[in-house]
This record gives C-alpha cells, structure tokens and sequence, in this order.
C-alpha cells in the first residue's frame, strides 16, 4: 500500500518483485513542472520541463461523444515523437525508453 511517508526510494526497492519497468513521476517547483521517465532497474531516467498541460476535465469536455470501455486500457500507448527537432542520440534515446 502506498502512503505519504513511502519516499521514490521505497517504491523502487518493490518495484522489481511487482515487475514494474517503467515510473512516470511529475514534479512541481516554484517556477516549472517536471516529467519524469525512469526505467527499472539501471535506468536511464529522461527528464522533461513541461511547458503546457491539458486536464482530463478540458479533454472530455471537448469530446463530442464520452466513450470508454475496457479495451482501451488493453493495450500501452501510442508514442510519437514528431517536433522533437533534429534526430540526435538524445531522440534515439527517448526511442529506446
């Protein structure tokens, strides 16, 4: 069971025998949001600012129909990694995450 006072450190020492692979961590300071991409066990972590956000409310809300079903939870997600700028070893990274 998680709780507040478990720290990143105590969700990482369980993560191998509940074989998770992959955390997704947002942070937030003063002045930026950070996204976290961690891979389990050696890593590496990718660290992005977020510079703009939507909340789930404002994406449903633009739906024209609500429509959710299990089958969508099915399957991970789609990743596309246009804009990213000139392809470097830095996208060739993120690719292999």
């Amino acid at each position: 069971m998680v709780r507040k006072k478990n720290s990143l450190k105590d969700c990482v020492a369980v993560a191998g025998p509940l074989g998770v692979t992959h955390f997704l961590i947002l942070s937030k300071t003063e002045t930026n949001v950070y996204f976290k991409l961690m891979r389990l066990p050696g890593g590496p972590t990718l660290t992005f600012q977020v510079k703009k956000y939507s909340l789930v409310r404002d994406v449903v809300s633009s739906l024209r129909r609500h429509r959710m079903h299990e089958q969508q939870f099915a399957h991970p997600p789609l990743l596309v990694l246009n804009s990213f700028g000139p392809h470097g070893m830095h996208v060739k990274l993120m690719a292999t995450m």
